[in-house]
């Protein structure tokens, strides 16, 4: 069955300028899947980490165990933040969330200060609204209903990982959102909850609209244009006259 649990690598320059920036995996996918922005990152000098997760446990998982990992998830985040500060000072941290990885980008940065711009790749508003909705996530809704619970239930146990809950949080933040008004699996309706309520906040937001059939067309079309979405996070970078040398070889 497995346990769910997310796995942590990262991937260094050949000369840091500064930025580091985290990667939230989409469901069902691995981290090897992210190698055009890995290497579009890496090679304007920002160290990069990716979370992913096998998907397996996360469907047998209990969603209460979902809501205690992924405050792991981002403690551990926090982590790496103070690490990379420790080694070079300056240091300025984004967050990129990739569909359900949205989600968890976006409670990471209600819980870290530092994550200053946020990039994400589809977005749902309501956590229970998509688990009633996704025919793929069936299961987790099963949890639920076998114990008597609804939506609603559901809704209360999700509670601050709702991405559209606490944004007062990071009313400060600057967010990009790919959205798809055509995807199948993150339907609009409920990304407008989310795109309603960051507005309601004040959040400086950035929509941009993505056109494609299939959820993971969408991902790849991001994803295969950095041009788009690389000088979001240029501002993270140090003063050109200021930034340490990093000796470590770019992976992957």
């Amino acid at each position: 069955m497995g346990q769910l649990i997310f796995e942590c690598k990262s991937y260094r320059p050949r000369e840091f300028t500064g930025g580091t920036v985290f990667i939230i995996a989409a469901f069902r996918t691995r981290r090897w899947h992210y190698g055009p922005i890995v290497n579009a990152l890496n090679k304007k000098g920002f160290n990069v980490y990716i979370y992913d997760y096998p998907s397996r446990p996360l469907l047998t998982a209990q969603p209460e165990e979902w809501v205690e990992v992924t405050e792991r998830l981002a403690r551990d985040i926090a982590t790496n933040i103070r690490s990379e500060t420790s080694k070079y000072p300056g240091t300025r941290f984004g967050i990129i969330g990739v569909s359900v990885g949205s989600a968890l980008a976006l409670y990471a940065a209600k819980t870290i200060k530092e994550l200053e711009k946020i990039m994400l790749v589809t977005v749902y508003g309501s956590s229970a609204m998509h688990v009633w909705e996704h025919p793929q996530l069936r299961k987790i809704r099963d949890k639920f209903e076998s114990t008597g619970r609804d939506i609603k239930d559901a809704a209360a146990v999700f509670g601050f990982l709702e991405p559209m809950s606490h944004l007062d949080l990071i009313a400060d933040r600057s967010i990009l959102l790919y959205a798809n008004e055509r995807d199948p699996v993150i339907r609009f309706s409920n990304t407008q909850l989310f795109i309603d309520e960051a507005k309601r906040h004040g959040i400086k937001l950035l929509v941009r609209r993505v056109s494609a059939k299939r959820h993971s067309t969408t991902i790849l079309k991001v994803f295969k244009e950095p041009v788009l979405w690389l000088p979001f996070f240029i501002g993270l970078k140090y003063p050109k006259s200021s930034h340490p040398h990093n000796d470590e070889l770019m992976v992957g």
